[in-house]
């Protein structure tokens, strides 16, 4: 049943990041809303837990973007890489770290984005639009990120504590 707590908020990301933010002007420089999640699952959830939710998020990222097939799946797997690999030198429950692994992930995936476009585009550089929208999306990583991952913990906290009484009281009710 965790599956079934992943697809929900992550369902709920996507289409709040593909169809409701686009009209909020304000939102045009947010971040990848799902960052956050591939951030949480990377601090919190085994890896064989992690990967099928990675690729399928990825994959339906890649779908609904117009990049290239397999960039979302390539910067979500890298991002949970370096999220496994920076917890082995941070505490995983100090909150006061999270700005800081959240900018390590924006960091990690706008430099897969932009490499990608680096590569298919041999005249691309990188222009002053580009550096504020990578600073805006630092700070909105910041601001925000820290909160949704307290979030997405507190929410999988209750959902396993409702599950699993709720298979309790089903197993008393059949003589388990």
């Amino acid at each position: 049943m965790r599956y079934c707590f992943y697809i929900f908020p992550c369902l709920f990301l996507v289409i709040l990041q593909s169809t409701i933010i686009p009209y909020f002007g304000f939102l045009d420089n947010s971040y990848d809303l799902l960052t956050p999640f591939i951030i949480y699952l990377g601090l919190y959830c085994s890896v064989g837990e992690s990967l099928p939710i990675l690729i399928l998020l990825g994959f339906i990222m890649d779908n609904l973007s117009t990049g290239p097939l397999g960039l979302y799946i390539t910067a979500y797997f890298w991002l949970f890489v370096g999220v496994k690999w920076i917890i082995k030198f941070l505490h995983v429950g100090n909150i006061f770290l999270l700005p800081i692994v959240m900018v390590s992930g924006i960091i990690i995936e706008t430099s897969i984005f932009l490499g990608t476009f680096a590569t298919l585009d041999p005249g691309f550089h990188i222009s002053e639009s580009i550096i504020n929208t990578v600073l805006s999306h630092l700070f909105w990583a910041v601001c925000t990120g820290p909160f949704f991952i307290i979030i997405y913990r507190f929410s999988h906290k209750k959902w396993n504590k409702w599950f699993h009484e709720r298979f309790a009281e089903r197993g008393r009710e059949y003589g388990e």
